[in-house]
């Protein structure tokens, strides 16, 4: 009980507002997103995020198998959150111009300093959506310019509080 009562307190929290950080060579990137889902599959826990192939993040993931997901405490970091939400990395420095500091985790991508945890997660599948598949509704309200996202679904390998 202890486990999913924390799975839903963790999935709560991702939904609010987290940072997804990306790393492709010396390239970081970090993105806010609200979308996504956790539980398991393939005998693993998962977490799976929706990432639009328009976004600079997508770059630098199509080709990658790690990411984080920084999760603050609800409340904070709202500024940040904006900030990483409006702007994309191709044109600004997110990290730079927040002064956002970047710490090593257990795999090559980095997490946030002063987020509440942090998901260290491994890619094992990818997949675009469909737009034939997706019911109309969630297409019209989700989707308005056609720029779908690509679902990327990774392991949990380490929780860091």
């Amino acid at each position: 009980m202890l486990a999913l009562e924390q799975s839903r307190a963790y999935l709560e929290q991702l939904t609010n507002g987290s940072f997804l950080i990306s790393k492709n060579g010396e390239r970081t990137n970090v993105m806010t997103i609200g979308w996504g889902s956790m539980g398991y599959l393939w005998n693993r826990f998962v977490v799976m995020v929706p990432v639009r192939t328009t976004r600079y993040s997508y770059e630098l993931l199509k080709d990658e198998h790690f990411f984080t997901i920084s999760v603050p405490k609800k409340g904070q970091m709202s500024r940040e959150l904006n900030y990483c939400g409006t702007k994309s990395g191709r044109d600004v420095d997110k990290i730079k111009d927040l002064a956002l500091e970047m710490e090593e985790g257990s795999i090559p991508v980095p997490h946030l300093r002063g987020a509440q945890f942090h998901l260290e997660c491994k890619i094992l599948y990818k997949e675009e959506i469909n737009p034939e598949k997706l019911n109309g509704l969630i297409d019209l309200e989700c989707y308005p310019q056609k720029d779908y996202s690509v679902l990327f679904y990774a392991e949990i390998v380490n929780i860091i509080e």
